[in-house]
């Protein structure tokens, strides 16, 4: 696009959203809006977080880790002497410790390997006034920005902390675990003109972003796609959300709109 573009977009609802605008300049297309809180009283499940911070993450989380196979062998060999007519009350109830005990050991194990992930975060979280571990909380939103050029896709996210210690402001910039990458492009789709309104066969005026966030059982990725109008040159945003859960498959999706906040 050659044309400076500011607008300020609407959720699906049909609601304005201020937080919510696009700025395409020449080859840049800027994306900002307003994200969600995450870290309110971060590990917190923690003992002694506050007093050895990562330390402390790390040794409860593999403890975990330790525990869950220690009772994933002990589900292995109950289950290999159990017998196979499960008939009397006792047996069944046996049967039922068994295999709770099994789901208690597995969330142990995903549960210290996302400890174990997220333990350098902790380091963020350290009050630069005071010196306390663990200390800071988010108090609002985050601010989302999305740089995209032809050849470059970034996320930044700016998270704004307070102290419950002291009470000390400030703010992180950072992408977090999110992986930008530049994709290709598809062959045109028919699109009807969020602006005039108007139906044609429209092609991708600019090389489509994508961005992917892991977790510890799956991960989601969205995809954001640029076509312009054939005939009024607006640009419109197409947008495609895959959620991957590798312990549920049937809870995996797909979302498609034009919001890309997605």
């Amino acid at each position: 696009m050659t044309e400076t573009e500011v607008e300020s977009r609407t959720k699906s609802s049909g609601k304005k959203d201020k937080d919510y605008s696009i700025k395409c300049e020449q080859n840049v297309c800027v994306i900002k809006y307003k994200g969600e809180i995450r870290y309110r009283r971060p590990f917190k499940w923690v003992p002694l977080v506050n007093l050895f911070g990562e330390y402390a993450i790390r040794f409860f989380g593999t403890l975990e880790i330790i525990l869950g196979i220690i009772g994933a062998l002990i589900f292995c060999i109950a289950l290999g002497e159990m017998p196979e007519d499960l008939k009397s009350l006792k047996e069944y109830l046996v049967g039922a410790v068994v295999f709770l005990n099994f789901f208690v050991s597995l969330y142990l194990v995903l549960d210290g390997i996302f400890a174990q992930s997220n333990a350098k975060f902790v380091r963020f979280l350290k009050c630069k006034r005071c010196g306390r571990k663990n200390a800071y909380e988010e108090r609002e939103k985050p601010d989302i920005r999305e740089d995209s050029t032809e050849n470059l896709y970034t996320v930044t996210i700016t998270r704004y902390w307070k102290c419950k210690y002291c009470g000390y402001l400030d703010s992180s910039q950072s992408s977090e675990n999110i992986k930008c990458f530049k994709i290709k492009k598809k062959k045109p789709i028919e699109m009807t003109c969020e602006k005039c309104g108007k139906t044609s066969l429209s092609s991708e005026c600019r090389n489509p972003d994508m961005k992917r966030e892991d977790y510890v059982v799956g991960s989601d990725s969205t995809e954001i796609r640029y076509y312009e109008c054939n005939y009024c040159g607006h640009l419109n945003i197409e947008t495609k959300k895959n959620h991957l859960n590798y312990m549920e498959p049937l809870a995996n999706s797909e979302t498609k709109r034009k919001d890309p906040r997605l």
